[in-house]
């Protein structure tokens, strides 16, 4: 059973980041079970809306690595029908930042989920299965402490 629904994980990634996927730019990924496929022991690499690179691997059972600069810093994930959330015990004071996630093109927009901006604060670029970059699940280097 777990590896039937992995297979349809790397599928349903395959999709999302094939060009052409969708008819069109801007739109909404929505749905618990297509959203854990999304993120479900995968590593998603992109940049911030302020130009910073950043990497990000999801565990399978909710831990999660998110990379920036030097900086590692280990935290949780969870979906739900309508995006995804994050918390960082170091980041805003370890507070639940969710997010609505949109197809703009062959990247992956995290618009938060906060009813007033509608501009992405991280854009996913690619996605690559499993932890290829090894992020660790504790802290390590310099993370503005």
């Amino acid at each position: 059973m777990r590896s039937a629904s992995v297979a349809a994980g790397f599928v349903l990634v395959a999709l999302l980041l094939s060009p052409g996927a969708f008819a069109q730019d801007d739109t909404a990924i929505t749905g618990e079970a297509t959203l854990r496929a999304l993120f479900n022991e995968q590593t998603f690499y992109g940049h911030t809306s302020e130009g910073s690179a950043w990497a990000e691997y999801y565990r399978g059972d909710g831990k999660s690595a998110y990379r920036e600069g030097d900086c590692v810093t280990p935290g949780e994930w969870r979906v739900s029908e309508n995006g995804a959330c994050f918390a960082y015990p170091t980041f805003e004071g370890g507070e639940i930042a969710c997010y609505r996630l949109f197809r703009d093109g062959d990247q992956i927009d995290f618009v938060p989920d906060e009813g007033g901006d509608s501009d992405a604060d991280f854009l996913a670029e690619s996605i690559k299965p499993g932890n290829p970059e090894q992020l660790p699940m504790s802290m390590t280097g310099s993370c503005g402490s």
